[in-house]
């Protein structure tokens, strides 16, 4: 039938490699081959390895900060492609130079992206590219400039030296330079694949929310046990510091510490935490536990809140601190910025009757509006395309 390319460039967690998933294995049922080329191969492994699809590596470049030993802090969108190598047309230019040689190796009729900006250069006028995921990484393609995630909402002066870099790249190419960087984000096709509450782009974006692609939980009644479950990144520092200090409270439960070296993992062990091999399957956590612990990714963010199960957040970047604020605004959990209080945090959340009652009203409310037909409305629209 057809060839399609699935792209992920950019982002953390199992969450982008599941919605990858979803789509690939909807497009071989159709008859299409599937390649994936994302972010981080090795580590989504035990998402992707067992399907029937060859697993390549996005090209990845050295955030600026990294590179110049700069401390950055992104504020818009727009600071996030500068960091992600929208800094440079040298840099520019390489990624979609490797996105080139992906391209020429897989010969996609289709590419589907999610979160993978220098892949939309290199398809521009070239290939026909459906978006997915999250609201933050797909602004809406008529905004100059891209406005802040904070106060105030200013464009960011970052902004000016990445669509001179793209500006740059594209006319290498021998196509006419974008009058704005968000238009690079015009493409054959858009969807949202998540609520609109946590979309900072929600008040000026035209058009339906398709909602998550995959099953979320049903709203659960009361947890087996008064405990948690942690979902947690070994590469944050803070995280490993609220687990060793979680480990001297008087909290149980579970804890998925993803990318964990081994000898982390036996340290914790010996301080007394649970700490799991692999990824736990989040609907059994949730009918398990009472209260969910991580860092604010939209994945475990959507399947806790319409579980009804309150949630207990440690934000480390803007996406993150953002669905965090969210869940925060509704009443959903807290956030944490240092260990001290884990454990009085934890037990206020699993013994607060107002945000139990609150979670289960928004567990209510999503299951009232759930979309059914996601998955098959974007099949349909690159069965269409092809």
């Amino acid at each position: 039938m057809a060839n399609v390319l699935l792209g992920w460039e950019l982002g953390m967690g199992l969450w982008h490699a599941r919605l990858l998933r979803q789509l690939g294995r909807g497009l071989r049922e159709l008859g299409h081959t599937v390649t994936y080329a994302v972010a981080n191969p090795v580590d989504t492994w035990s998402v992707l390895g067992k399907e029937s699809a060859t697993v390549l590596q996005a090209p990845i470049a050295l955030p600026r900060s990294r590179a110049a030993g700069d401390d950055f802090g992104a504020h818009t969108f727009a600071d996030i492609l500068f960091e992600a190598g929208f800094y440079a047309p040298e840099v520019l230019s390489s990624l979609v130079g490797v996105w080139d040689g992906l391209i020429s190796v897989t010969k996609p009729d289709l590419v589907i992206c999610d979160h993978a900006p220098s892949l939309l250069v290199a398809c521009h006028g070239r290939t026909p590219v459906v978006q997915v995921g999250l609201g933050f990484t797909q602004p809406p393609s008529s905004l100059n400039p891209i406005p802040s995630f904070v106060p105030p909402h200013d464009g960011s002066p970052q902004e000016i030296v990445a669509l001179k870099s793209l500006q740059t790249v594209l006319s290498q190419r021998g196509h006419e330079p974008l009058s704005t960087l968000a238009s690079l984000y015009e493409t054959s096709a858009r969807f949202v694949t998540t609520f609109a509450e946590f979309d900072p782009f929600s008040g000026l974006r035209k058009g339906p929310y398709i909602g998550p692609l995959d099953e979320l939980p049903n709203p659960l009644s009361g947890p087996q046990i008064d405990g948690y479950f942690a979902y947690l990144s070994a590469d944050i520092p803070a995280a490993v510091q609220f687990l060793r200090h979680l480990a001297t409270s008087d909290c149980h439960g579970e804890v998925f510490l993803r990318g964990a070296h081994p000898n982390l993992v036996k340290e914790l062990r010996s301080m007394g935490l649970s700490i799991l091999d692999e990824p736990a399957s989040m609907e059994t956590v949730l009918e398990k536990y009472a209260l969910v612990i991580h860092h604010g990714g939209v994945g475990t963010s959507q399947k806790a809140a319409a579980a009804g199960r309150p949630q207990l957040l440690l934000p480390w970047h803007l996406e993150q601190a953002y669905n965090s604020a969210v869940l925060v605004e509704c009443g959903l959990g807290e956030c944490i910025y240092g260990a001290q209080s884990a454990d009085e945090t934890i037990q206020r959340l699993m013994s607060s009757e107002s945000i139990t009652n609150r979670a289960r009203s928004f567990a209510a409310l999503i299951a009232a509006r759930r979309n059914t037909h996601a998955l098959e409305t974007v099949l349909t629209r690159c069965q269409s395309l092809l």
